[in-house]
């Protein structure tokens, strides 16, 4: 009988991993700009985002290792991305066109409405970055890179299935380069697609290692990991904080906290199974929605800021980021299986 998977068709560690970066980055973003919070959370944005790269990878090896249909593949990441971005972008198009007396964007800021095709593709925040004009009203930068990221991936996990060794040292050595050389100046090495390259390999060659039982887990393992991962997370700081080289301090606080979910992702699933499962599902809605919430509530905590209104503040933002993703999700999820229904559209 084919084999599907790697190991198996539900990975609980990915479950925690996606719930506590979800929940990393979104803080990142409500806190970024008041301290202590701020300081608290230096590593926590970067780094969530870096754990996604890593699920994603870990995600798609596991399920496309040992079969792959091009046709299939593609349609499943076109309708996953694309309808809920849609629907969210249009939702927030057709309020804002209200807010502003019923004028169109292009006739506000002057820009050819041509720049609106950016946003059909879903790459207009990522082409804000790199100085192009557009509409970015959802998401952010992330969505084009994985974007590109799945558009190249067949031909990813070929070399990766033939020399995964050398596929992961060949990304993290481009990473390594460019945190001291970087060719696009006006994009940051973080938001550069080989840094995501990057941790999407690791993210693959850890799931490859766990399937051909090359790691193996007990408590003195586990308390090892552990202890070089708190390390890890600490170089990052140091590296980040005293030494000014934030993209190269990434990779070693990406690694610790990686690792240290592995490793108590048994403890969460116990105590918060649930939840876990609950931010799971609407992951990729939060993604979406988080920054308009955040834009349109965070008032509430910086206009009084207090350690004890923040913490009553963004959890009051939090929850309504939830509430708005899960609308979306629900929202979304006929439109997408009824897409999919159809014959043509079959994934």
């Amino acid at each position: 009988m084919d084999k599907r998977n790697l190991i198996n068709s539900n990975i609980p560690e990915i479950d925690v991993i996606r719930c506590i970066a979800t929940i990393q980055i979104v803080l990142f973003h409500m806190c970024v700009a008041e301290p202590p919070f701020a300081n608290a959370l230096v590593l926590w944005g970067r780094e969530g985002v870096g754990l996604f790269f890593v699920i994603s990878a870990a995600g798609l090896i596991n399920r496309y290792y040992y079969q792959f249909d091009y046709k299939s593949y593609y349609k499943k990441r076109f309708i996953s991305l694309y309808i809920p971005f849609w629907i969210a972008y249009i939702a927030i198009f057709t309020r804002n066109y209200f807010v502003n007396s019923f004028h169109f964007p292009w006739e506000i800021n002057g820009l050819s409405p041509k720049y609106m095709l950016l946003s059909a593709f879903g790459v207009d925040c990522f082409s804000g970055v790199v100085g192009v004009p557009n509409f970015g009203l959802i998401g952010e930068w992330f969505l084009a890179v994985i974007i590109f990221i799945y558009l190249i991936f067949p031909l990813w996990r070929k070399l990766f299935i033939k020399a995964p060794e050398i596929v992961v040292l060949l990304f993290l050595v481009l990473r390594v380069i460019i945190c001291f050389k970087n060719p696009v100046p006006q994009l940051p090495v973080c938001f550069n697609p080989i840094t995501a390259l990057s941790n999407f390999s690791i993210g693959a060659y850890l799931l490859y290692l766990l399937s051909k039982r090359k790691l193996s887990r007990n408590l003195m393992s586990d308390v090892i990991v552990f202890a070089i991962s708190v390390l890890f997370i600490a170089l990052g700081k140091y590296l980040t904080l005293k030494m000014g080289q934030a993209d190269i301090g990434e990779i070693f606080a990406t690694l610790g906290l990686l690792f240290i979910l592995i490793i108590i992702s048994p403890i969460i699933i116990k105590f918060a199974n649930r939840f876990v499962k609950f931010v799971c599902n609407i992951s990729y809605e939060i993604f979406l929605v988080h920054h308009v919430v955040i834009y349109a509530t965070t008032a509430i905590v910086h206009n009084n800021f207090t350690f004890f209104n923040a913490l009553v503040g963004y959890g009051y933002i939090l929850s309504v980021i939830l509430l708005f993703a899960y609308i979306l999700k629900k929202i979304t999820d006929p439109i997408i299986s009824y897409i999919s229904d159809f014959r043509f559209c079959n994934v």
